[in-house]
């Protein structure tokens, strides 16, 4: 027989071994300490459902609802590094404006 521990014993014979899995999954991830963005110590905890507050210095920050970053904003955080959002805007308002017409003269974008 196999023994109960860990936080998915709670739930004892019931809901099956993968939702007990994804579940101990997801709290261990919502309970352990999180690197802070702010001071890059391990302090960050959650406070409720996507708010995540350092214990070191005090930094709060809006997060996901289970881990303090989500795949969305690493995304965004790496465009933004790459390159400031007015000259992305900017060159592509330019390739519009000069879209070549049949002999190589300009043709008014409409």
């Amino acid at each position: 027989k196999t023994k109960k521990a860990g936080l998915g014993a709670s739930f004892g014979a019931r809901y099956g071994t993968l939702a007990k899995k994804r579940y101990v999954e997801v709290v261990s991830q919502v309970r352990r300490r999180w690197e802070c963005p702010n001071c890059h110590r391990r302090g960050v905890k959650r406070e409720s459902v996507g708010i995540w507050l350092c214990k070191k210095c005090g930094f709060k920050f809006a997060g996901g609802a289970y881990v303090p970053t989500t795949k969305l904003g690493e995304v965004a955080k790496r465009s933004m590094a790459k390159e400031p959002v007015e000259e992305g805007l900017l060159v592509k308002l330019e390739r519009k404006k000069a879209k070549k017409g049949r002999k190589g003269r300009l043709k008014a974008s409409t």
